[in-house]
């Protein structure tokens, strides 16, 4: 990441990554998610799975998980959502 953003202290950032379903890219094979998933945290990113973003403010994101409803503040909030075609994309 150093090289892509050259003006993020990426020793002082915290990266989440929160994804609905029970691994990241349910589409692919168990195998290749979990190694996509050993990828990221390799390099710091912290996994959530069965964690939805319910609410997305300046300053925070509030997560329902399993584990019940969590409130994570932030100075960033990326959000990726959907794969599928637009109707006249298809």
């Amino acid at each position: 990441m150093r090289r892509d953003f050259r003006s993020v202290d990426t020793s002082r950032a915290r990266i989440l990554l929160m994804e609905g379903a029970e691994r990241i890219l349910p589409s692919y094979p168990a195998d290749l998610s979990a190694k996509a998933a050993r990828s990221l945290e390799r390099l710091g990113v912290e996994v959530h799975t069965g964690a939805l973003a319910t609410e997305i403010s300046e300053r925070e994101i509030r997560v329902s998980s399993a584990e019940g409803e969590a409130t994570v503040p932030c100075r960033t909030a990326l959000w990726a959502a959907g794969v599928r075609a637009s109707p006249l994309g298809r």
